[in-house]
């Protein structure tokens, strides 16, 4: 049985045409195969024969991007079985008692939320002492465990934490999916906020 080569001409053009393809693609700052093919159209120059689709190791480094997290599938069964914390600011204008931030305590069983206003983010262990004591003791039980981002202010917190058997989940950093649920209340809490100041035609100084 004979081997069936292909045309030599064909071969030829197919590989000059993709080395001209890399060429255009590596001066014009690596735009996708579609873009090359309209710039080069416009500018005259034969792309008849360039790939559809290109593999290109700098675009691979250069234009990766994080994957989509993955939903959480852990369940919840109890109050204060974990509470996520996370605190928000500066806000540009202080509250009439000059509060520019706040922290907000987030229950994951309930989605019941808690929030403490700051002066200062060091105000953040007073805040969940006050929190500490008045959850547990609406809800009859005690706190198991919070997960918080590795901002100083938490970490101040976790000799007391260890001190009352409360576990500190730290997410890793500059991973804020992680915690995702007090990120999602900060943006619902500051829509709200700026949705009915301009529904009142009021400015954002109230």
């Amino acid at each position: 049985m004979h081997k069936v080569q292909p045309p030599l001409a064909f071969s030829a053009e197919k590989s000059s045409s993709h080395s001209r393809f890399t060429l255009w693609h590596s001066r014009l700052g690596h735009p996708s195969p579609k873009i090359l093919k309209v710039a080069l159209r416009n500018s005259h120059i034969p792309c008849n024969n360039f790939p559809d689709s290109v593999l290109c190791e700098s675009c691979c480094m250069g234009k990766a991007h994080q994957l989509p997290f993955i939903n959480s599938n852990s369940e919840y069964h109890t109050p204060l079985q974990l509470v996520f914390s996370d605190i928000w600011g500066p806000s540009p204008v202080a509250t009439s008692t000059g509060a520019r931030y706040y922290i907000v305590f987030l229950d994951a069983f309930s989605k019941y939320s808690w929030i403490y206003l700051l002066n200062s983010k060091s105000e953040a262990f007073t805040a969940f002492q006050q929190f500490k004591s008045s959850a547990e003791l609406q809800l009859n039980t005690k706190i198991k465990a919070i997960q918080t981002d590795n901002a100083k202010e938490f970490i101040k917190l976790s000799k007391y934490l260890n001190e009352n058997g409360i576990q500190h989940r730290l997410t890793c950093p500059h991973t804020h999916e992680q915690n995702g649920s007090p990120e999602r209340k900060h943006r619902h809490i500051t829509e709200t906020g700026l949705t009915l100041l301009a529904n009142a035609s009021l400015p954002l100084c109230f």
